[in-house]
């Protein structure tokens, strides 16, 4: 059975996972070690500025209007997305650790 992943708002404890394949992990806490190891694309950044620092993305794709635009690096485990061609948000992808 696939793990099923709820964020916890008002959780402080770290991860914790149940035995009907529920992970809580606390907002604000995931990935901490990793974001602070990498140097991530910064809200108002310019497609360029994002590509001189990380390089070409894997996959890229666009939807919708304005055009919102998702780059993935999975080497970082990173996805970058964009309004326009500016960040909108960087999100580093958790990778459920075996315990």
């Amino acid at each position: 059975m696939p793990l099923a992943a709820e964020i916890s708002a008002n959780s402080h404890r770290p991860e914790t996972l149940h035995s009907n394949g529920i992970i809580k992990v606390p907002v604000g806490s995931q990935s901490q070690q990793m974001r602070q190891s990498l140097s991530l694309p910064e809200h108002g950044q310019s497609m360029d500025e994002v590509r001189k620092m990380l390089g070409n993305a894997s996959q890229t794709e666009t939807i919708g209007e304005p055009p919102i635009t998702r780059w993935y690096y999975p080497e970082q485990q990173l996805t970058v997305y964009f309004e326009g061609k500016r960040v909108l948000r960087s999100v580093i992808q958790n990778i459920a650790e075996n315990r």
